[in-house]
């Protein structure tokens, strides 16, 4: 789980790379894939980290990007994300604080759940 915790930070370690509100954006800051027929007819979930046309991800995206599924090895990174979530700021959502607390912060539970995986 380690070294998806680290292949993740290593996608949004520049703020360029990184996003808030939605899994992952292409390169023109879209959620949803251009390339659909449907997008803009029908409620979309938008992109998310496996997308290939994904650049920028929010924190659980990059974890998406880095595994091939929604599999055990996913759910013990994003499990140890939520976590150090907790322990640093008292709350379980990787999303409240990816979204309200800003890219350090992110990084800094990225780091705080590196540091203590196995």
């Amino acid at each position: 789980m380690k070294d998806i915790l680290i292949a993740a930070r290593a996608k949004i370690a520049d703020q360029a790379n990184w996003t808030q509100h939605v899994l992952a954006r292409d390169i023109n800051d879209n959620d949803k894939p251009d390339s659909h027929p449907l997008a803009n007819q029908i409620h979309w979930e938008g992109l998310n980290g496996r997308d290939s046309q994904a650049c920028k991800f929010c924190a659980v995206g990059a974890v998406q990007a880095v595994t091939t599924s929604e599999n055990g090895r996913f759910h013990a990174a994003h499990n140890a994300l939520n976590q150090a979530a907790r322990n640093l700021f008292g709350t379980y959502s990787i999303a409240e604080v990816n979204d309200g607390h800003g890219h350090r912060a992110v990084l800094q539970y990225y780091d705080h759940a590196i540091g203590a995986a196995a």
